[in-house]
């Protein structure tokens, strides 16, 4: 039962990471609270490197489970969102595109309404990735260049880790290396 508690927790830390909160959720049991706070408290600057890491020290016979259990997590976000209730008004203020030699190329300065800021800042996991698949959705009609992967990866980082900042920029020449590495890379992978 201690393995299987491991593998839990581990899958918990790994969603919770890969979802970008850094607060101890509420929600959690108390048993995944203390987990998650001991494993917050020792976060490298690479959060994909103690994912790795609490993955590695589950027995091998139990990574098929917490894998199972970080999937499931994710399900159950997905229908959450899927059933959010969001404001009428438009998630996407604007969308520009611009070149930014510094930066390497084209950027697509995306602005979102207010609305999208307040909800990545909140703790709802579910209303947040509400608002961001609203949020791309609306950006792919404006700008339909933007629909790839790794310009989806970009936003979601964004959301998730800087949803005050001005603009977002994403670039459509940046590599898709999934949402994971996207995020170890802040944003910006190359």
């Amino acid at each position: 039962m201690k393995k299987l508690s491991k593998a839990v927790g581990a899958s918990v830390l790994s969603v919770a990471l890969l979802a970008g909160c850094t607060q101890v959720p509420d929600s959690l049991p108390d048993t995944a609270r203390r987990f998650f706070s001991r494993a917050r408290n020792h976060l490298p600057s690479n959060p994909t490197d103690r994912i790795r890491e609490q993955i590695s020290d589950i027995p091998s016979d139990l990574r098929g489970v917490a894998s199972d259990v970080a999937q499931r997590a994710g399900s159950i976000v997905n229908d959450a969102a899927a059933n959010a209730q969001l404001p009428e008004e438009p998630a996407l203020y604007s969308a520009t595109w611009a070149y930014r030699e510094d930066e390497g190329g084209r950027t697509l300065m995306v602005v979102p309404a207010q609305w999208v800021r307040d909800t990545a800042r909140g703790i709802n996991v579910a209303q947040t990735q509400a608002a961001t698949n609203r949020l791309f959705d609306e950006l792919v009609n404006a700008e339909p260049e933007a629909n790839s992967q790794a310009m989806l990866d970009q936003l979601r980082c964004h959301v998730l880790g800087v949803p005050d900042k001005d603009s977002w920029n994403l670039e459509p020449w940046r590599p898709d290396v999934g949402l994971a590495a996207t995020i170890a890379a802040l944003c910006n992978p190359s």
